[in-house]
């Protein structure tokens, strides 16, 4: 895994199994290590396709899945905790 000093995580959480995922904005990726530290997988990409975000704001860890929640565009993506791409959801109307 490449490593980078101009990026620092936005966010990290931890599963139940004790893996820690950290988001990386300025990359767009996220990093997956086991309970003892050790890298085990990264996953999303910059861009616009299916799983792909040009900026992202967040990830949480929800009923066994990794959510990364977009902030332009307004989208959610739903990923395995192995960083397989489950789905999306995209266009969000926000009314006030």
């Amino acid at each position: 895994m490449k490593s980078s000093t101009d990026s620092l995580p936005i966010g990290r959480v931890h599963n139940a199994t004790g893996n820690l995922y950290l988001a990386d904005d300025r990359n767009v990726r996220v990093y997956k290590f086991d309970s003892r530290g050790k890298p085990v997988a990264q996953f999303l990409s910059k861009g616009q396709g299916p799983g792909e975000f040009p900026r992202f704001g967040d990830l949480q860890i929800i009923d066994n899945y990794v959510w990364i929640i977009g902030t332009w565009p307004m989208k959610i993506a739903k990923f395995a905790l192995d960083g397989q791409y489950v789905g999306s959801a995209e266009k969000f109307i926000i009314s006030q």
